[in-house]
């Protein structure tokens, strides 16, 4: 019988929940144009001429790669590594370092989403998104910089489980490395805000 320890756990209940949350955020993007990919119809934008069918099998092409192969694997590898993690409340320092990790990497998610984003507006991918324009052109920033940035953001968590499985004693390192990364997030965030109230 298959028996999850408490990190694999949390991690499986928050991963669920925000990816789930992530691909309903994504509906606009339409990642999965089954009902196009048949389609005769033909699309002009800047005097040229896109099938409609082919920019469908692009999209489908670059979304089972990046909201399905991508994030699956890397999460039966968290949950692999995961559970090597065993429990120990008599140190309490390694318990909370393990479960603070655990959360973090339970945000992996985002990092493909932020990748996607990036690739919507990066050439040539962005090809594959030109049927979605209109519907895009307020919603995704143009900018890919800001996208990856978030992406090797969210990332580091994922990294910094790698690093815990060769590195058990150092515990300071991989606390202030993941410090590094919260406040690297809350101050990317911070400027985001700035510049909402500033335009």
């Amino acid at each position: 019988m298959l028996e999850f320890n408490i990190y694999q756990e949390l991690f499986l209940v928050v991963f669920s929940i925000l990816y789930g949350v992530i691909l309903q955020s994504l509906s606009e993007f339409q990642p999965f144009p089954w009902g196009k990919i048949f389609s005769k119809k033909k699309l002009f934008r800047c005097s040229r001429e896109y099938k409609i069918c082919k920019i469908a099998l692009c999209r489908m092409f670059l979304s089972i790669l990046i909201l399905n192969v991508g994030p699956f694997s890397t999460f039966a590898h968290i949950l692999f590594l995961l559970g090597k993690f065993k429990i120990y409340r008599w140190c309490l320092m390694q318990y909370w370092l393990e479960l603070l990790i655990t959360i973090w990497c339970s945000f992996i998610g985002f990092s493909f989403y932020r990748l996607y984003h990036s690739l919507a507006v990066t050439s040539p991918f962005r090809i594959a998104f030109i049927d979605r324009e209109e519907e895009l052109r307020y919603r995704v920033h143009p900018d890919y910089r800001g996208h990856l940035f978030s992406a090797g953001i969210y990332a580091l968590g994922y990294l910094s489980l790698i690093l815990y499985q060769f590195l058990p004693n150092y515990f300071v390192l991989v606390i202030v490395f993941t410090g590094g990364i919260l406040i690297g997030v809350f101050l990317y965030l911070t400027s985001r805000c700035q510049n909402v109230h500033t335009h």
